[in-house]
């Protein structure tokens, strides 16, 4: 099992996914590199994550732009707030790049904090 992969399809970091799970970042690391085992009840758990991590979202530009004109906000404030320039939003909202996954994380703990996209939801 990719626990990596897991936790990266839930847009979580190390420490946020070792917490979901209930165990230490070291804990978790060491399931990586495979030096140990998870136990039978965390196997399980994490089976039902990965089920979870393959529903993935999709941030579509479409989407972004939606999320940044239903929060009010420019390209200008809306790139500088993601630490990204301008011309590279408008290249996601266009549909002629996608964000990476960083990015895409960014995006979408934005859009958990924030109103929302009108009409739509994740």
């Amino acid at each position: 099992m990719d626990i990596k992969a897991i936790q990266n399809g839930l847009m979580l970091s190390q420490g946020e996914f070792a917490e979901l799970l209930g165990v230490t970042p070291m804990t978790l690391n060491r399931w990586e590199k495979g030096e140990i085992t998870p136990k039978k009840t965390y196997l399980n758990y994490l089976k039902q994550l990965k089920a979870k991590s393959e529903q993935e979202v999709v941030i579509t530009g479409s989407f972004i732009r939606e999320l940044r004109k239903s929060n009010g906000m420019t390209k200008v404030k809306f790139a500088k707030m993601l630490g990204t320039s301008p011309a590279t939003l408008d290249s996601w909202e266009s549909g002629r790049h996608a964000p990476r996954k960083e990015m895409q994380r960014k995006i979408y703990e934005f859009y958990k904090k924030s109103k929302g996209v009108k009409g739509n939801g994740i």
